[in-house]
């Protein structure tokens, strides 16, 4: 057993320990009224417990309260856990230029709004805010948050400055500041360029810091007039014509960034996506806390009851009791699960399909793991249960590129075993989505035979299409004799009117169904579970 907080017991335990030694020490203030032999006839024997008894008892449930604040635990193994750590700032230039309005409505509010898009299409990364203009202010610290992004950037203005001017290298710091434990230094600057002839000052920091700086320009080369609340803003009488700065694109290129088009952001989400993923080891406890906190309950019991010295008194029975009233049902839940996951994984490997399956399904609705619901898809189509897979595999969707190139190649499996046309091209849609997550040859052997297989089905329904056989004239059956009864029809090129499908006879359906067990590569995978303690916030509930 260990504790999670041991700092509880090394800063709380020497303070009980000295004010429960004051206590038992100190002295009855009426020993000092009265000698030992008057105060020994004045008081009453109660035969209940004494005060340094209750005292004790006392001392034992804040003891018991310290241990479980402490966290006992006992580790009962560990997981693999793939974390995407992506973190970066965007800065956002609220200086009087961006109210320049050649661009609809203005370069403020353009500029907001491409923010916005940002932040609904990259919802896995940490994002940090930042406003400046010649002076910068945190507006957020990074957060996955980014509904309350975009709640606290709306209302963003020039009002919140009353300085004038744009300053990137101010910017730069404020954003390295917050960076400087990151190992990927990542900025986007959302600003019309300020009036910056060149900014080799800039270019020199984030080299010398190692800041990769993505600028998306807001404006245009026409420019325009600054319209403020107290009218156009003016220089020496004359009126402000502001333009677009493209010099700050040459900070972006410098740094190992980007220009990022406004209209589109693709360049750099996809630099959020390299080396993103780290891969960690994640003790699983079982947490104890509730033991020290029920044997707490007991020890403030006996202290406040009225127990008699001589009487006989079932302690065992008492203990057992109250610890059966406090451990709650969520914790032996926890256990139990914990137990059925190690059953499933077994019955899983000696091929025990129904058992395991049964308690996969049980473990991913109790705790939404896409894992469990994916191996409970596996176990389905090892049954020979292929609709039931399909349902499952199509409600699943993994972070990671290496599990969802095997779950629709699997599910590209359990198509193929449909033995329809309708099948067969569902089956080559997984398939290809299998081979855009992971290039496998296994996988594209399938795709090629599947093809293959339309292709035939195809042909053989065209030679014996007969002119007076109407769609609707009679139940369509399925091509190959399997479990689908609702083969998809199709339509002669020919002619323009609408032909039944061609249905197969049991002995070609056999036929058939052999060869695809022969021919079809089966890579039916199982994946490790995540246990519920470690979390997989980034992964789509089940």
């Amino acid at each position: 057993m260990t504790f999670l907080h041991p700092e509880f017991i090394y800063l709380m335990l020497p303070v009980l320990l000295i004010l429960f030694g004051l206590l038992l020490t100190q002295s009855d203030a009426q020993e000092f009224i009265f000698a030992p032999e008057s105060l020994a006839k004045l008081r009453v024997d109660t035969d209940q417990l004494s005060a340094k008894v209750r005292n004790l008892f006392y001392f034992l449930m804040f003891l018991f309260i310290i241990l479980a604040l402490a966290g006992p635990v006992i580790e009962k193994g560990s997981a693999k856990v793939k974390v995407k750590d992506d973190l970066f700032f965007v800065a956002l230039d609220i200086s009087d230029s961006m109210l320049c309005e050649d661009v609809y409505p203005n370069r403020l509010e353009l500029g907001k709004k491409k923010i916005v898009e940002l932040l609904q299409k990259e919802k896995k990364s940490r994002v940090g805010l930042i406003a400046f203009a010649n002076s910068s202010y945190l507006v957020s610290p990074p957060t996955f948050d980014h509904k309350i992004l975009t709640f606290l950037l709306k209302p963003m203005s020039n009002s919140y400055t009353s300085e004038h001017g744009t300053n990137i290298l101010n910017v730069l710091k404020a954003a390295n500041k917050q960076l400087e434990n990151s190992e990927n230094k990542k900025l986007l600057i959302v600003s019309d360029g300020g009036d910056k002839g060149e900014f080799s000052e800039e270019i020199t920091y984030v080299k010398k810091e190692g800041i990769k700086v993505y600028v998306l320009s807001i404006g245009t080369q026409r420019g325009g007039v600054i319209e403020r609340e107290d009218g156009l803003l003016r220089h020496q009488g004359e009126v402000v014509i502001s333009r677009v700065n493209r010099a700050i694109d040459d900070l972006a290129k410098e740094s190992g960034g980007a220009v990022v088009d406004s209209g589109e952001l693709s360049p750099f989400l996809e630099s959020m996506e390299a080396d993103s993923l780290e891969e960690d080891q994640k003790p699983i406890y079982f947490h104890f806390f509730i033991l020290p906190i029920g044997l707490a309950m007991l020890m403030f019991l006996i202290a406040t009851s009225s127990f008699h010295r001589g009487e006989k008194y079932h302690l065992p029975s008492l203990i057992v009791l109250v610890l059966m009233s406090v451990y709650p049902p969520f914790a032996r839940a926890e256990l139990f699960d914990y137990q059925r996951l190690e059953r499933a994984d077994e019955a899983y490997k000696q091929e025990d399909y129904r058992v395991s399956t049964k308690s996969y399904e049980y473990y991913a609705l109790e705790h939404e793991s896409v894992e469990a619901a994916y191996n409970a898809a596996n176990g389905y189509y090892k049954m020979g249960r292929y609709k039931m897979a399909v349902g499952l595999y199509e409600s699943i969707y993994f972070v990671e590129a290496d599990k969802n190139h095997q779950l629709y190649h699997n599910l590209g499996n359990a198509f193929a075993k449909f033995g329809t046309e309708t099948g067969l091209k569902k089956a080559i849609e997984a398939y290809d989505k299998a081979l855009k997550f992971r290039e496998d040859n296994e996988t594209r052997e399938n795709l090629e035979w599947v093809k293959k297989a339309l292709k035939k089905s195809r042909e053989e329904r065209q030679k014996d299409l007969q002119p007076d056989t109407l769609l609707g004239s009679s139940p369509s059956k399925p091509l190959l004799g399997g479990r689908n009864n609702e083969a998809g029809k199709e339509v002669s090129a020919s002619n323009s009117m609408h032909y039944a499908e061609r249905t197969m006879s049991d002995r070609e359906a056999k036929k058939w169904l052999k060869l695809l067990d022969t021919r079809q590569h089966g890579q039916n995978y199982k994946i490790e579970v995540a246990n519920p303690d470690e979390g997989a916030e980034s992964e789509k509930p089940w």
